[in-house]
């Protein structure tokens, strides 16, 4: 697998892992969110999981824009 196929397999692991970790939580407070809230949730998810396997500095900023751009 290729450096890009590699981290972007990390990305999709780690935004899994986080977003089962918050719909346990909000089972746990009998909290069901709608199609729209879903959407969002996982959106921001992913967003936040890409940051945190950025590499350096200067690719953190450039997600983070990319990421902020879209919302």
């Amino acid at each position: 697998m290729t450096d890009m196929g590699e981290q972007v397999a990390q990305i999709s692991e780690l935004a899994d892992r986080m977003l089962a970790q918050v719909y346990a939580l909000l089972s746990e407070r009998h909290i069901i969110p709608n199609a729209v809230q879903e959407q969002m949730l996982t959106s921001h998810v992913r967003a936040m999981a890409r940051l945190c396997t950025c590499q350096d500095f200067d690719e953190f900023k450039t997600v983070a824009m990319e990421c902020v751009s879209r919302f």
